[in-house]
């Protein structure tokens, strides 16, 4: 899609009230994406440091699913994928942590994202053990699920947060050790 393009789409979601998020991997579509005013970029994984600031400057948050790589390379072994599909695999998957590294450095707010097809849905709560491997406080980790997506998503009043009034957020965990030096999380449906 060109700038015009996603600045249409924007344009389109924004009279009806709806947030956009630009699925991006590249530093150029991330940009044109931020230019284009979508509020938030999913994945992010080869933005350079000038995309990022761009970002935090209009506050574009990312969903980056940061351990997604890790199960691809995994299942791709077992499974005989292409060995340069595994090397571009992992190529993507440690840029992309550099970029989460980097964005919550400088504040760009994260929110925990799993881009849900890639893995099976009981392993979803493995993300927050790489969040926090690769620098971002457990109870941000957290947050970045809870309070942090719905303040995003302007739910603040109706979920996120264990208070009156409020809906439970759908995130629970028969294990969660974050503090170790092996962070492991494992969530229940």
């Amino acid at each position: 899609m060109t700038r015009a393009d996603i600045e249409a789409v924007v344009a389109v979601a924004k009279a009806y009230g709806k947030k956009v998020t630009a699925h991006v991997h590249s530093d150029q579509s991330g940009r044109d994406a931020i230019l284009a005013g979508v509020d938030s970029l999913e994945h992010a994984s080869l933005l350079e440091d000038s995309t990022i600031d761009l970002a935090l400057k209009r506050g574009v948050a990312f969903s980056m699913d940061v351990y997604n790589g890790t199960y691809t390379d995994t299942i791709g072994r077992q499974q005989g994928y292409p060995e340069i599909f595994l090397q571009r695999n992992t190529y993507t998957t440690e840029a992309q942590r550099i970029v989460f590294e980097k964005a919550y450095k400088k504040g760009v707010t994260l929110l925990y994202g799993t881009d849900a097809a890639v893995l099976p849905h009981d392993m979803g709560a493995w993300q927050f053990a790489i969040m926090v491997e690769r620098g971002m406080a457990p109870m941000d980790a957290i947050r970045s699920a809870t309070s942090v997506a719905a303040a995003h998503m302007g739910l603040a009043d109706e979920v996120g947060a264990i208070l009156p009034g409020t809906r439970p957020t759908s995130l629970r965990f028969k294990a969660i050790r974050l503090r170790t030096s092996q962070p492991y999380a494992e969530s229940i449906w």
